[in-house]
């Protein structure tokens, strides 16, 4: 049966940000910041749909690129799904030189979907489109943490680290349907899985600043491996991030123009369920592709983007900018064959308030799936 979707008929999203401690519209390093974004929309599939962003800057102590950083996010849907999410990020953890993180994430989705390995056949659209053939319900629990240690003088933003880790995922599909792809195919996890991962990593950061990146370079490798005996299987994960970051134009002087590159390779090894299989699509992975459009046993991806700060706006503390993008992606095989992908492109606004971390963007993204609009904060990189 075809389905008729009433596209959003009320959206509305407005932002208040304010300081505490230090009310001046200059940012101070003695002060803590807050941004606030709380949105509202209606549709007939999902009825109404409510979320909260809240990020607290703490600059406390003269500390560099903060003392600590905090993100929430609330999120709500009228058919009941929800989502919760924490991030904290302490830059020297309980006063020495070791810096660590924090992040939970709980979610209930109605309506998640797994369309299988595109290397194994592609998807039947029109099933996609007209049916809930590739659609089920999940709860995940993502929790983690990490400590990076230092192995060269610490100054600012810039540092080298050995990077460890710890984290348990929990994901689990419920009130399966005949029917669907989820039940006919089974793929691994299909019923629910647990695993718990610890990791060890490189880090080089010797960017100019972490959310408003404008030159330099961040280069991460690291190695994730299922603990035996708390996981389902074994399983095993190398990932590899570079972003680099250029200014073309005389720092703060408006308008400035930066040209950022990031490049993420996912390579993942033995029998891995559903949810940890490389993928590529939606927000911050080929824009304009839908969520999970391309999913293989490894991926590349590919993103060129051109920022732009145009002008200020003094009353407000604020900068406002333009941006054009670029992302090209492809997932593969183990043994580096049957490759496929795609290209999308697209354009966006931002702007920063109040504090220059505290960012608000809106894009738009382009590729052979449509057109595709997100609304969020912080860039893609």
């Amino acid at each position: 049966m075809s389905k008729i979707k009433i596209i959003t008929v009320l959206s509305i999203g407005f932002l208040v940000t304010f300081l505490h401690t230090n009310v001046s519209v200059a940012q101070s390093q003695d002060s803590v910041r807050y941004g606030f974004f709380p949105s509202f929309s209606y549709d007939s599939d999902n009825g109404i749909n409510v979320s909260i962003d809240l990020q607290r800057f703490d600059y406390s102590d003269g500390i560099q690129p903060f003392n600590n950083y905090s993100k929430y996010r609330l999120s709500y849907k009228g058919i009941g799904a929800y989502t919760f999410s924490y991030y904290r990020d302490q830059v020297q953890t309980f006063g020495t030189d070791k810096r660590s993180a924090f992040d939970l994430l709980i979610n209930q989705n109605y309506g998640n979907y797994f369309t299988g390995y595109t290397l194994d056949g592609e998807f039947n659209r029109d099933r996609f489109d007209n049916t809930d053939y590739y659609q089920f319900d999940s709860f995940l629990l993502n929790i983690g943490a990490e400590t990076r240690l230092p192995i060269s003088a610490v100054e600012g933003v810039r540092r080298t680290d050995i990077k460890i880790g710890l984290r348990v995922v929990h994901e689990k599909p419920f009130d399966h349907q005949p029917n669907t792809y989820m039940t006919e195919v089974q793929p691994i996890g299909w019923n629910g899985s647990t695993y718990t991962f610890a990791e060890v990593g490189y880090i080089k950061e010797a960017r100019d600043n972490e959310f408003r990146s404008q030159q330099g370079y961040l280069f991460s490798h690291s190695f994730k491996t299922s603990i035996p005996g708390l996981s389902e299987t074994w399983i095993g994960q190398l990932y590899t991030d570079l972003r680099m970051f250029k200014q073309f134009t005389e720092e703060g002087a408006m308008p400035e123009v930066i040209l950022g590159q990031r490049v993420l390779n996912n390579y993942t090894m033995g029998e891995i369920p559903y949810w940890f299989a490389p993928s590529l699509g939606g927000n911050g992975a080929l824009r304009g592709f839908m969520y999970r459009r391309f999913v293989g046993e490894a991926s590349i991806l590919s993103i060129t983007e051109l920022r732009t700060w145009l002008f200020e706006l003094p009353w407000l503390d604020s900068d406002v900018g333009f941006n054009l993008f670029v992302d090209n992606g492809a997932v593969y095989k183990r043994n580096f064959s049957d490759w496929t992908g795609g290209t999308s492109y697209g354009f966006g606004g931002f702007m920063s308030i109040f504090s220059r971390d505290f960012i608000l963007k809106y894009e738009m993204g382009f590729s052979e799936d449509g057109a595709a609009v997100y609304l969020g904060s912080g860039f893609s990189f």
